[in-house]
């Protein structure tokens, strides 16, 4: 079944949800999903993976300022501070991560915070890619759990470039598998049907127009 952004963003912030995530850190999985989507990549099993995996730890995201580094790194929950980290990072620096969990997860993350300038991500598989206004480039085959990255600022690719993916805007054929699991997850999020819920405005009216 076909899929729009906006759905793949919101089942994705559902699961986030469901599974304990911050609704500021559920809402930054969903659009880094939809982002790795409208560009071809699987932006659905990205945000699953991160979700999955983070949901063991809570609050788990640990920092060592010294070598700015996230070590062990728990995508969905350390991924957003690690490129606003770099954001702020003075020309030059680098943003370490090791033992990713979701590697894909965090490439979206890297390609929400773009904006004149690009974000280039080193895996230590050989996988090199940027992310940039332009599109999102990849050399070499994303990596599996396990990698460290190194993230930079650099200059965005162009969309003439080979390999690099422009925006798709109509949606995807999400895997039917994959989408049964992010709809479990986010039925978490939802009030059981009782006589008390109904009462202070669960689910729907006694007419249409309530």
């Amino acid at each position: 079944m076909r899929h729009s952004l906006n759905e793949i963003e919101g089942v994705l912030r559902k699961a986030a949800t469901g599974c304990g995530f911050p609704h500021g850190l559920a809402e930054d999985i969903g659009r880094a999903g939809a982002w790795l989507c409208a560009r071809g990549r699987d932006g659905l099993g990205a945000g699953l993976a991160g979700v999955m995996a983070g949901r063991a730890a809570p609050g788990g995201m640990h920092y060592d300022a010294c070598t700015r580094t996230f070590p062990d790194a728990r995508v969905a929950w350390c991924g957003p501070s690690a490129v606003d980290l770099l954001q702020c990072a003075e020309a030059g620096d680098m943003v370490r991560l090791t033992g990713i969990d979701a590697p894909l997860l965090l490439v979206g993350f890297a390609g929400l915070a773009v904006r004149d300038t690009g974000i280039s991500l080193r895996f230590s598989n050989g996988c090199d890619v940027l992310a940039g206004p332009g599109g999102l480039g990849m050399r070499g085959a994303m990596p599996s759990a396990g990698v460290d990255a190194a993230l930079a600022l650099t200059g965005a690719p162009e969309r003439s470039r080979p390999g690099v993916s422009e925006p798709l805007l109509d949606g995807i054929d999400a895997d039917p598998a994959l989408w049964a699991e992010a709809l479990a997850l986010a039925a978490r999020t939802y009030v059981p049907a009782s006589d008390a819920s109904r009462a202070t405005g669960a689910g729907a009216g006694d007419i249409d127009n309530d």
